[in-house]
């Protein structure tokens, strides 16, 4: 667990450095409400993406953990790429009605993103079956290879004059397109031929990571709630809070992407024991982190000067970053409660404090601007976190108290 740990953050630190420059150099090219649109759009095709997902992400993880050869993971490869297509016609439709109803006048130029949206989603999900091999170097270095291509293809159509805008959509969409190209390439001969389980048996069983994946995206609306009762000028600072954080998230996903494997596979009260305590040193480790950067941001902000405009944005950063160590807690016990069966209450948990973070955000924005939309992201990370720990806790309790056949402990999972 703690190689591919090793290996998805290292990867996804410096695909999200590679992802915070390029939005970031976005952010000094456009304004703050152009940069609202712009951050709508993709928090739109966000939850698109995690809707036409289908839980199938997770669900290839854990099915290739538990049993390689299963003809479930080729079924569920085959829906991945039969909703491809939906799901780009519906983002091209989705991106437009964003911009017309923001009314800002991008138009055309945010369409690119829905290839990005679609080409993105389709790689995120063949990635998993690297990941449950064991070969989490290959899932590192096509993401890292697919950010880099979008910031240097970014940097080379800017500097040819095109609209900054038009350029990120671009530069996003060919980054994908190619890492999509590359992880099929190479799992083509990893996946059984024949023997594909029933395309409706794959979608019943995955339907629980699917609620939890939609719920948790969702909460990528707080953009176009912001803007939407705040103002554009609001809601472009706290989309640029938001976005800047965005990436590193990609550190408590690629834990518990790591951790989900080695969750299904444990059994028994030593086994559980030693994955958390390697889990309990390593969310230390992103805490301090963390909070570092939190007290870093205003200094970096001094250092920039074309960062001035975006000062307003300091407070909302540093009140998300503050809020991300319990947001590791969450992804962590997300996967340990799926690992143990229990994907069902996770995705109970997900659905309402999604609902608590919009909500809050757009009280949040119409009674303190930015910081208050901050506060209730936050504040949903933290109630999330509380419930899902409790919830595991429960579990554990469970499993020492459950008595032992022939010297191994007996699993048992805890009903609502």
């Amino acid at each position: 667990m703690i190689g591919a740990f090793a290996w998805l953050t290292t990867g996804r630190l410096a695909a999200a450095a590679l992802q915070a420059v390029t939005f970031g150099a976005l952010a000094v090219l456009v304004g703050p409400a152009e940069l609202g649109v712009v951050g709508s759009a993709v928090a739109v095709l966000t939850v698109l993406q995690a809707v036409f997902d289908l839980g199938l992400s997770a669900y290839v993880v854990r099915t290739r953990a538990e049993a390689p050869d299963d003809g479930r993971v080729r079924a569920a490869v085959v829906l991945n790429r039969l909703t491809t297509a939906p799901l780009l016609v519906t983002a091209l439709v989705a991106a437009w009605l964003v911009t017309a109803a923001l009314g800002d006048g991008l138009g055309a130029a945010v369409l690119p993103l829905a290839v990005w949206a679609a080409a993105e989603r389709n790689a995120e999900t063949v990635a998993g079956v690297a990941i449950a091999d064991g070969r989490a170097s290959l899932a590192t270095a096509n993401l890292v290879v697919r950010r880099a291509v979008a910031a240097a293809g970014f940097a080379a159509l800017c500097a040819a004059g095109t609209d900054p805008v038009l350029a990120y959509g671009v530069a996003m969409a060919a980054g994908s397109l190619l890492s999509v190209a590359w992880l099929n390439a190479a799992n083509r001969t990893r996946l059984p031929e024949g023997g594909r389980a029933p395309l409706g048996h794959v979608l019943r069983e995955a339907r629980p990571f699917w609620v939890n994946t939609v719920a948790v995206q969702a909460r990528t609306l707080d953009v176009p709630v912001v803007a939407a009762t705040g103002g554009a000028v609001v809601g472009g600072l706290y989309s640029l809070a938001s976005r800047a954080t965005v990436p590193l998230r990609l550190v408590p996903t690629s834990l518990a992407l790591a951790l989900l494997p080695h969750a299904t596979r444990a059994v028994g009260v030593a086994a559980r024991r030693r994955v958390l305590t390697h889990l309990a040193w390593l969310v230390a480790g992103v805490a301090v982190a963390y909070l570092a950067l939190a007290a870093w941001v205003p200094a970096l902000v001094d250092a920039v000067p074309v960062l001035d405009e975006y000062r307003p944005a300091v407070v909302p950063v540093q009140i998300l970053l503050l809020a991300l160590p319990f947001g590791a807690v969450a992804s962590v016990c997300t996967a340990l409660l799926q690992g143990y069966g229990d994907a069902a209450f996770v995705s109970r948990a997900a659905v309402a404090m999604s609902a608590v973070c919009l909500v809050g955000a757009g009280v949040g924005a119409v009674l303190a601007g930015a910081e208050g939309a901050a506060v209730a992201f936050g504040g949903a990370l933290v109630l999330q976190a509380a419930l899902l720990a409790t919830r595991l806790v429960r579990h554990h309790r469970a499993e020492d108290e459950r008595p032992t056949r022939a010297g191994a402990p007996v699993r048992e999972e805890v009903r609502p």
